[in-house]
């Protein structure tokens, strides 16, 4: 008689080593952010508009430009390694994630670097934690109104 397998494709199927490996993929997309801020405004967002008298406005936003970018960058890495771990809707924690941490660069202005470092590695790594466990529900509208609340939420608070 054959034996029927079925696999579970309801994302519910999370263990101990993809909880793991989702928060170590946070933590090291949080200090690739800090890195990546930090390289783009040294060597390609202040020598490119910082250079000319008639940008200097914008030269005064050069961080923020850098750390603009390196989140968008930090979100493609992040779909890859999250589609590679096979985490459940990939795409809406990778944004999600983008959405709540846009403009870290700002927060973690005048900070020395390993403070700097320690909390973009904490805040991305809760920030996969949290949302790869709600992306975990059946109803795509229902996930993707509380992932909604939630970056409203996250967005008013960081304004504070």
């Amino acid at each position: 008689m054959a034996n029927i397998i079925f696999e579970d494709t309801t994302g519910n199927n999370y263990g101990r080593k993809t909880w793991i490996f989702t928060i170590l993929t946070g933590l090291a997309l949080g200090v690739i952010y800090w890195l990546l801020s930090r390289l783009l405004h040294e060597y390609a967002v202040q020598p490119l508009l910082c250079q000319l008298w008639q940008t200097s406005g914008v030269c005064t936003d050069s961080r923020e430009i850098a750390g603009h970018v390196a989140t968008i960058l930090v979100a493609v890495i992040g779909l890859f390694v999250t589609v590679k771990l096979r985490i459940f809707r990939p795409l809406l924690v990778v944004v999600a994630v983008a959405a709540t941490l846009w403009g870290l660069s700002e927060w973690l202005q005048g900070l020395r670097w390993p403070e700097a470092v320690a909390y973009s590695a904490l805040l991305y790594a809760l920030g996969y934690a949290l949302f790869s466990w709600v992306t975990r529900g059946r109803s795509l509208i229902a996930v993707t109104i509380i992932i909604l609340v939630i970056v409203a939420i996250a967005r008013i608070l960081f304004l504070l």
